[in-house]
């Protein structure tokens, strides 16, 4: 008598591995990547302007036209240089979290949560060295006059170097 099949042994390939379906894999980081940059951009800078009241013009995944001459202080215009990688770091370790939590979900929900949290660490620690060393990005302008700044620049990278390593 033939073996019912159920949901598992379809998901296996004849030598009794699992199956892998490349375009789910595919929509899964993609939707992932765009998710962590939204979440910089909109949650991160546009949020903290919203609340901090400076009007936000327009948002994308890559920047928000916050309207900065409605910004009357270097510590607004701070909080919100540093809100986006904030919000990448807190939605990093609230995805390890719910990754942590959901040991008995299925592997998609699971992929995605690692994903998130993967690209979340990536780019705060690729803010902190990377665009920090060639001189570009939020924390240049977190810094900018600070003194001393080449202090301030090693300081932020050291942490970004740390945050890489763990």
């Amino acid at each position: 008598m033939k073996k019912p099949a159920n949901t598992t042994d379809q998901l296996k390939s004849e030598d009794g591995r699992p199956e892998i379906d490349i375009p789910t894999l595919i929509a899964i980081s993609a939707l992932a990547w765009v998710l962590v940059n939204v979440s910089h951009e909109i949650i991160g800078h546009a949020g903290a302007a919203v609340l901090l009241g400076i009007p936000v013009r327009a948002v994308s995944t890559t920047t928000a036209a916050i309207d900065w001459e409605q910004v009357t202080s270097i510590g607004v215009y701070r909080t919100i240089m540093a809100a986006g990688t904030v919000m990448n770091l807190v939605g990093g370790a609230v995805a390890l979290i719910l990754l942590h939590l959901m040991r008995q979900a299925k592997s998609a929900p699971r992929y995605f949560l690692w994903l998130f949290s993967t690209f979340s660490f990536i780019i705060a620690a690729m803010n902190l060295v990377s665009v920090m060393f060639i001189g570009a990005g939020d924390w240049t302008e977190f810094i900018r006059e600070l003194e001393p700044g080449g202090l301030w620049t090693a300081i932020i990278i050291g942490v970004g170097v740390i945050l890489a390593v763990l």
